[in-house]
């Protein structure tokens, strides 16, 4: 016992010794840091700012001038197609509802107002098992079927004569197996309702006097003929049914579409030279032609920028909006364009103009079709 204890006190006096006789570690200096020089401060350059000075924008007089004056106590119709299928008739600067009509779900639903705003054509059918009506509504509220379909005759659009008492109505047509969506041509007596029915009528439109219609027939030749279809005559050859836009019967002018489709040109019936119109921007033009009832103005509905044309003896083009819906007032000497919550009624010879305010959120109006689906009227309270 003593020999172990004896053994584990010497082997721990000679690690005590060697502990003991280790040199000293050595005691690391630390190398001060060199101080880094300041860093300069730099003042940023001040750009020089320039002074825009705004020029200021007329303000313009809302003040009708003579042309004007027949538009303060005008009412300004819109009869359009909501998405759930229902034709709602707005009187805007009224901001009223004044009427709900049930639509066609079988056909393209078609809306056109009388020359004197009292009355609106449209195609309605009522449910999938309803033949599709030409229906004509007046503002008492009265309701006329002028004719019932007994298939969907896929009426493109919807005229009136000028004298309020024809409705004409273009279809399509297949001609040599090509299908054409506006060939086909129908009018309707609205006192007798009677229907007639026409061969192949290209770009129709009403004389002045709505005595007669002019249309391109397939062989390209101009025709008038009267609402029946029973007297036709050939008033000029030759013109090519992918270019004719429209005959202006007053001054013997034929509306042809430039092949660029950057402009028209009228030409004279009888001879004589050609005259430009070109649209504004040189945007292309693949849309149709509206002719207004008394042949004062045209628009040109186009992919781009559509414009307006007001004849006479100076011819003034303007560009319209792009959202808008557009109609003319009775005289033909001012434009009615509908857009985002204004009513702008404008003279295009003169650029006068009053604007009539609405919130057509009220309305569900962006919810519509811009095309033939809505129509824009202006008429005597």
């Amino acid at each position: 016992m003593k020999s172990i204890v004896f053994f584990t006190f010497f082997i721990f006096m000679l690690f005590f010794v060697a502990c003991s006789t280790l040199a000293p570690s050595t005691t690391l200096t630390p190398v001060p840091t060199s101080t880094l020089p300041p860093t300069s401060t730099r003042t940023p350059l001040a750009s020089p700012t320039h002074a825009f000075t705004p020029t200021p924008s007329s303000t313009p007089t809302l003040t009708p001038k003579p042309t004007l004056t027949f538009v303060g106590g005008g009412i300004v119709k819109l009869a359009y197609l909501n998405r759930s299928g229902t034709i709602k008739v707005v009187e805007l600067n009224h901001k009223k509802v004044i009427a709900n009509l049930v639509a066609t779900r079988k056909a393209k639903v078609v809306i056109r107002w009388s020359p004197d705003g009292r009355t609106l054509a449209y195609l309605s059918s009522g449910d999938d098992l309803t033949p599709v009506r030409l229906i004509l509504w007046t503002i008492d509220t009265t309701t006329i079927e002028l004719q019932k379909f007994s298939e969907d005759p896929e009426i493109r659009e919807i005229f009136w004569s000028p004298d309020g008492k024809w409705v004409a109505y273009t279809t399509s047509v297949i001609i040599d197996g090509r299908k054409f969506y506006s060939g086909g041509l129908g009018t309707i007596n609205i006192e007798t309702k009677t229907a007639y029915q026409f061969d192949v009528a290209f770009d129709p439109q009403w004389s002045l006097d709505s005595t007669q219609l002019f249309y391109l027939d397939r062989a390209g030749h101009l025709i008038a003929t009267d609402p029946t279809g029973s007297d036709k005559h050939e008033i000029h050859a030759n013109i090519s049914m992918y270019n004719y836009a429209g005959f202006l019967e007053k001054e013997g002018l034929i509306i042809r579409r430039n092949m660029d489709g950057t402009g028209l040109t009228l030409s004279p019936i009888t001879g004589g030279a050609d005259h430009q119109i070109h649209f504004p921007k040189g945007f292309p033009c693949a849309g149709g032609i509206r002719i207004a009832p008394q042949q004062k103005l045209l628009i040109a509905d186009c992919n781009f920028d559509s414009s307006v044309i007001a004849l006479g003896e100076e011819i003034t083009v303007k560009t319209l909006p792009r959202d808008y819906i557009a109609g003319w007032t009775p005289d033909e000497s001012s434009i009615v364009l509908v857009e985002a919550g204004d009513i702008l009624i404008e003279n295009i010879k003169t650029g006068d103009y009053l604007v009539y305010k609405f919130d057509y959120r009220i309305f569900d109006i962006f919810e519509a079709s811009r095309s033939s689906s809505m129509d824009v009227v202006w008429m005597f309270p």
